[in-house]
């Protein structure tokens, strides 16, 4: 590897590094520069609002995202993720992970990642019915 490229890596957000990965690895197996630029960014992304009704009967929003990164072997599936400092593009790397490990260890889904950007540990005051509520109610979008 490259000394660039290694720095590359050690600088980039998750998805840049990501998209390194799977960059190099295409390269490698001497696939076109068109299957990178299908495989560098999930082929759907979701983001929802959703409004929660808090034990101090204020109501706070919260942001989902979903990302779809390849549905070409079949449905996607992916888990749900909360955490307060989640970002679309961690979503989306994520999702692209999913897709490599699931690739190689030939997975008959496709891959999605979803995440929240509440947790329980951290939002005391998100109580468990409001957890159901973003859980479930992302779940179904």
């Amino acid at each position: 590897m490259s000394t660039t490229i290694k720095e590359e890596k050690e600088t980039a957000s998750l998805l840049d590094s990501t998209q390194v990965v799977i960059k190099e690895a295409l390269d490698k197996l001497g696939y076109s520069e068109e299957v990178f630029e299908l495989l560098k960014e999930p082929l759907r992304m979701l983001t929802v609002r959703i409004p929660i009704k808090m034990d101090d009967n204020s109501t706070k929003i919260f942001t989902g995202y979903r990302a779809q990164h390849n549905d070409a072997v079949g449905p996607t599936k992916g888990g749900i993720r909360f955490h307060p400092e989640v970002d679309e593009e961690e979503v989306k790397a994520l999702s692209m992970w999913m897709s490599l490990k699931c690739g190689i260890g030939i997975c008959h889904m496709a891959e999605e990642k979803a995440a929240s950007s509440v947790i329980r540990a951290k939002c005391q005051s998100v109580n468990w019915k409001g957890l159901a509520v973003v859980t479930f109610g992302q779940s179904a979008k």
